[in-house]
């Protein structure tokens, strides 16, 4: 199949519409039809679904516009490369991070990286870790910082211990509950609202299970938050809400957003950070370089 047909059907499939994607390929809306077309006979089937307000996929339809989007991010990394090659540097490192991360102080890793003449580009992605893990091993993404998991899980990745995380509750700087010394009985903590974040940070585990740990079965969380730090942060103090989030990672939420642990009498389970890369991938010199760096910012960071 020729991949020029791949891409468009790539590009019709993301847009709906084979008028838009016309304008946004930059051919008229008969070429696109006869490139389908064409893709339409070598398969045996058809590959959209005319509707009233545009175009959708079958099955087979969607399997080949994914094709056609590996074929448009292939070349765009290319692309990329070619661009930094001609700035003097030696390749680009695709980084991965989740939100709790990303809001943290990975940012200033990242600057200090360019400030300090790293000779490569950085291209960085925030979003959960469940995908950014899937992104690494279909070869989108170079390195990830997320969880730790069981040795011997994910066989094409490999793993490598960054800092150890233990997850904690999380209150609003001004709660109340600061104010109460020691660790406090969860019972006390029943009546508050509390929020669900588990799919901000892919916690192993849902908030319901966490709940059930600290004897708090009967709690029901009334808000789930998918979106940012910032948002979450507001809705804690708005609410006087809880939640739970890995306490290493989270620190930086402290001054910056007014997120406070609370220490509770119960143990909660370990959230232990590490530095993912594909095992054919992780003696490049890219990727040694960086874990270096990752490794002494870490260290100064007195996260332990």
């Amino acid at each position: 199949m020729d991949p020029r047909h791949l891409t468009q059907l790539a590009v019709i499939v993301e847009l709906g519409s084979i008028s838009r994607a016309a304008e946004r390929l930059n051919l008229s809306q008969p070429t696109l039809s006869r490139s389908v077309r064409i893709l339409e006979e070598r398969v045996g089937s058809p590959l959209l679904r005319r509707e009233r307000h545009g175009v959708t996929p079958t099955a087979i339809g969607l399997q080949l516009a994914q094709d056609g989007r590996a074929i448009l991010d292939h070349s765009r990394h290319a692309q990329v490369a070619a661009q930094v090659w001609k700035q003097g540097l030696q390749g680009e490192l695709r980084l991965g991070v989740e939100p709790l991360l990303a809001a943290a102080g990975i940012g200033d890793l990242l600057s200090r990286s360019i400030l300090d003449n790293w000779p490569y580009s950085l291209s960085v992605v925030a979003a959960p870790a469940a995908r950014l893990l899937e992104d690494l091993s279909q070869g989108w993404l170079d390195v990830v910082i997320a969880p730790a998991r069981p040795e011997g899980s994910d066989a094409p990745l490999m793993q490598e211990a960054l800092f150890p995380d233990r997850l904690s509750v999380f209150a609003a700087a001004n709660d109340p509950l600061h104010a109460i010394p020691g660790p406090k009985d969860p019972a006390l903590l029943a009546d508050r609202h509390w929020i669900d974040v588990a799919a901000l940070w892919d916690l192993f585990g849902s908030t319901r299970a966490l709940l059930d740990i600290i004897g708090l079965p009967q709690v029901v969380p009334k808000i789930r938050v998918a979106a940012d730090v910032a948002m979450l942060s507001r809705i804690v103090t708005r609410v006087q809400g809880l939640c739970f989030l890995p306490s290493a990672s989270a620190a930086y939420l402290q001054d910056h957003h007014g997120l406070w642990p609370v220490p509770i009498t119960t143990a909660l389970q370990n959230r232990d950070m590490a530095v993912w890369s594909l095992r054919s991938n992780a003696g490049t010199q890219r990727l040694v370089h960086f874990r270096s760096r990752l490794a002494a910012f870490v260290s100064g960071l007195n996260l332990t």
